[in-house]
């Protein structure tokens, strides 16, 4: 037994390799390999949070993430875009303006993999981002999502959800557990 917990903060120690200056980085912040990070000084990670293998976040406007969110493989965030349409456009087709925008990721969110996450959103508390969505617009708390553009597809049931928060139930924290 001993050795299976060796291996599993050997493994740890091996998807977080390189360790990034996050504006905040929280307890049992778990990193797999080969994720990029644009400007992580504009990052900030809550604790208990799971980032999957290739995930790539852009920062240029800000990117918070909050406790017990758990981001699967290959998610793509993005904080800016370029200056494409108004009076005011210099080029085509855009300029070299770029319009920021902060990502908000709400505690206990789930997101699938291969989601792109699109400047100013905010992702409610308890939400769950199906595989494959583009998040164009915020996403209300405990709403399942979907699709491009990412739309409502149902809702988590709230009295649960509630139960197993009150309880301390956060599958990250719980996984630490196993690891001590």
């Amino acid at each position: 037994m001993k050795f299976i917990v060796y291996l599993k903060r050997l493994y740890r120690l091996i998807a977080d390799p390189k360790p990034v200056s996050f504006k905040l980085r929280g307890e049992n912040v778990v990193i797999e390999p080969n994720c990029k990070f644009g400007l992580p000084e504009n990052i900030e990670i809550g604790s208990n949070v799971k980032i999957g293998e290739g995930t790539s976040i852009f920062a240029q406007g800000g990117c918070v993430i909050k406790n017990g969110t758990i981001l699967a493989d290959k998610v793509d965030i993005r904080t800016a875009n370029h200056h494409y349409d108004g009076a005011d456009l210099g080029m085509l087709p855009f300029d070299e303006k770029i319009e920021a925008k902060k990502v908000v990721i709400e505690e206990n969110v789930w997101i699938a993999s291969n989601v792109i996450i699109l400047p100013g959103v905010t992702i409610g508390e308890g939400a769950v981002v199906a595989a494959g969505a583009v998040v164009t617009k915020d996403v209300p708390s405990l709403a399942v999502v979907g699709g491009n553009p990412a739309k409502v597809l149902k809702y988590r049931d709230a009295n649960k959800y509630n139960e197993l928060k009150s309880a301390g139930k956060q599958f990250m924290m719980l996984q630490a557990e196993k690891y001590r």
